[in-house]
């Protein structure tokens, strides 16, 4: 009889349906990005609209669920517009448009030839991975089109949404888990490229280029004339360290070495060839003989060819 009753009891713990032994709630989740704008690579930073829906089981205890939504890569806290909660049947609604701040580590080491990816990543605050679980409407998820026309430097490649989990070790001080913890995540992400690359870095390196064919003009004055001969290197030297300053306060400072620094740096030793050239060449002048002189007048000559073809064949070589 015991054992009867042991039987039974086992059948209806497997056969009868209870919540502790059901399947995960599924939340079906999706957004819509509205716009893109305030991308500012000095302060790690761009500005987005978006809305944001999920979809639940009206049984599954998750009302909490739209008030603990966590943005992990946001400077600050979303600020929420048209927010609703609505029944329609057996499934809860909820949506929402979102205005947001969110931090980007911009990739500057090839610009302007960069390429970006824009990452939005939307955590359950309060439900574990042993709780919920995410589930992507990738049907109704899309990138709003008019956004290709509203960023003016930028090509918008592609978009993607996609479910993800996050894992953390730690359990949060959440007594159900034990030595770590995971939440589902919602992630979409667009793929940015710069628009008229060349345009931008000529735009950027005009005025290095021009101290730069200056720096090479002292090869057509006398060696002699010390004053404007060394005066023209210097002014070139100087304009190139000012156009490095203009560019690096629009494009935020890196420890890796970028494309603009290789230029920048290519310039920098080249005015201090043509420097160097200078002296040589106003050594040999004044030996005072017709030899000497011919000779200076010959290395002035043969350092302009080289150092102007040489400078723009690596400055070809450092930018394709």
């Amino acid at each position: 009889m015991r054992k009867n009753i042991i039987l039974l009891l086992f059948c209806t713990m497997i056969f009868i349906p209870n919540k502790s032994w059901s399947q995960k709630d599924t939340i079906s989740i999706g957004a819509y990005i509205n716009s893109l704008y305030d991308f500012n690579l000095t302060d790690n930073s761009y500005k987005t609209e978006f809305w944001l829906w999920m979809k639940y089981d009206k049984n599954a205890e998750l009302d909490s669920l739209p008030n603990q939504i966590e943005f992990i890569n946001a400077k600050s806290a979303p600020q929420i517009e048209a927010a609703s909660t609505n029944s329609r049947g057996k499934v809860n609604w909820f949506g929402a448009k979102y205005i947001a701040e969110f931090q980007k580590n911009w990739d500057v080491t090839s610009f302007p030839f960069d390429k970006q990816k824009l990452k939005i990543s939307i955590e359950s605050g309060e439900y574990s991975s042993d709780k919920i679980v995410f589930k992507c409407d990738y049907k109704n998820s899309k990138l709003n089109q008019d956004i290709k026309d509203n960023i003016n430097e930028w090509n918008v490649i592609q978009s993607k949404f996609y479910i993800d989990e996050s894992h953390y070790n730690t359990t949060f001080g959440d007594p159900d888990l034990k030595t770590k913890s995971s939440y589902p995540s919602f992630n979409f992400e667009v793929y940015l490229a710069r628009k008229d690359p060349y345009l931008v870095l000529f735009k950027l390196i005009t005025g290095l280029l021009v101290a730069f064919i200056i720096s090479c003009c002292v090869f057509f004055i006398k060696p002699t004339n010390t004053d404007p001969r060394f005066g023209l290197s210097v002014g070139g030297l100087f304009a190139a360290i000012g156009n490095k300053y203009i560019i690096e306060s629009k494009v935020p400072a890196t420890n890796q070495i970028t494309l603009l620094d290789n230029i920048h740096n290519l310039t920098f030793v080249y005015i201090l060839i043509i420097t160097i050239l200078s002296v040589v060449s106003l050594h040999i002048f004044e030996k005072n003989t017709k030899s000497r002189k011919e000779m200076s007048r010959r290395l002035d000559r043969v350092a302009f060819i080289t150092i102007f073809l040489s400078y723009f064949t690596i400055l070809f070589c450092i930018i394709w």
